[in-house]
């Protein structure tokens, strides 16, 4: 059985996963940032885990976006006790990771490009949702990037896919900037979605169920963009783990590899199934959740290919740079070939 606790609060993948242990163990982490970006990131210790329990922990709540990934998860409890963790959000993560409180986790693939950047020994195994779906909202009469002078727009956390949006529209246009707008940090798409509704902010991205939640009120939320138009070639997600533990438990993570897989092959192939386990695992409606995965079968959500292209995380780590939170991109390296 999965066991599920809340902190405060195909083959082809093979080849991913194996990817990743190569690239773990010819590649070092980059120096540090300078000093006034980040502190020197600890040391990873080792891994604690008993043999048959595999420890894996999400940046938040479970959501809709997960699904997919319990029905990989599932396929693993013949051969691992999975404990599986819900915590506040990516810095938790990946602090579990170095503490070795948890053995893989599932984070912002921006948070993940962030710590490696500072000197965090992570690696990046494979994409847990192939695209991004948060859509940027507004209240009533805000219908575009001119209309935010003045107005508040929540995010996630700093560097989420949550951020990126706004400021990336923000960034392209001639007539606003950033001090133009108050910038709220309020985790989790839920919160947001219910300060909108309570007319305490005036903008935010949500994820596309809570966008559907907010609409059967009667409000006219203007959608004013999605991040899938504004970058389809972006990465929401990913699974990850230490340096250590990829080199100490390469068959644990071919095997979730594998399992993940299939999880999504299934997925994407077959809604039916995904309907079934997101209404066993979320108290959502049923139209909402078909709505849901018709949304993200039309994003390519559900990772397919054996490989993601080179430059996709690139891409997010532009994405990254562009609106301010890491200085130089192209480091991690996610994608490439193995190194001679």
């Amino acid at each position: 059985m999965t066991k599920r606790t809340h902190g405060m609060a195909s083959r082809a993948f093979v080849l991913l996963v194996c990817a990743g242990l190569l690239l773990a163990a010819c590649t070092s982490a980059p120096a540090p940032a300078a000093p006034e970006e980040a502190a020197e990131a600890p040391a990873a210790e080792e891994p604690a885990s008993a043999d048959n329990t595999l420890r894996v922990a999400y940046a938040s709540d479970l959501d809709p976006a997960d699904i997919a990934d319990q029905m990989g998860l599932t396929n693993l409890e013949e051969s691992y006790d999975v404990e599986v963790s819900y915590l506040a959000e990516d810095s938790a993560v990946v602090a579990g990771l170095l503490r070795g409180d948890i053995d893989v986790g599932n984070l912002d693939v921006t948070a993940a490009i962030k710590a490696f950047q500072v000197g965090v020994p992570l690696t990046v195994l494979m994409p847990a949702n192939d695209a991004v779906e948060f859509v940027l909202i507004g209240q009533p009469g805000i219908t575009s990037v001119e209309d935010l002078p003045g107005k508040s727009v929540a995010f996630h956390a700093p560097g989420s896919g949550t951020e990126i949006l706004p400021r990336l529209l923000v960034a392209q246009s001639d007539t606003v900037s950033d001090e133009d707008i108050e910038w709220v940090v309020l985790p989790e798409s839920p919160n947001r979605a219910a300060a909108m509704e309570a007319d305490r902010i005036d903008v935010t991205a949500l994820e596309f169920a809570d966008v559907l939640t907010l609409r059967e009120g009667g409000k006219a939320y203007e959608i004013i963009a999605s991040f899938y138009d504004v970058a389809p070639e972006a990465i929401a997600t990913v699974w990850a783990t230490t340096a250590d533990y990829a080199a100490a438990n390469p068959e644990v993570l071919v095997d979730m590899g594998e399992a993940l897989s299939a999880g999504y092959a299934t997925a994407a192939s077959d809604k039916d199934a995904w309907m079934s386990t997101a209404q066993e695992m979320l108290d959502i409606p049923e139209e909402r959740l078909s709505e849901t995965y018709d949304f993200y079968s039309g994003i390519s959500m559900f990772p397919e290919s054996p490989l993601p292209h080179p430059g996709r995380l690139g891409s997010n780590e532009y994405l990254l740079h562009q609106c301010g939170r890491i200085r130089r991109p192209g480091s991690l390296g996610y994608g490439q070939p193995g190194c001679d």
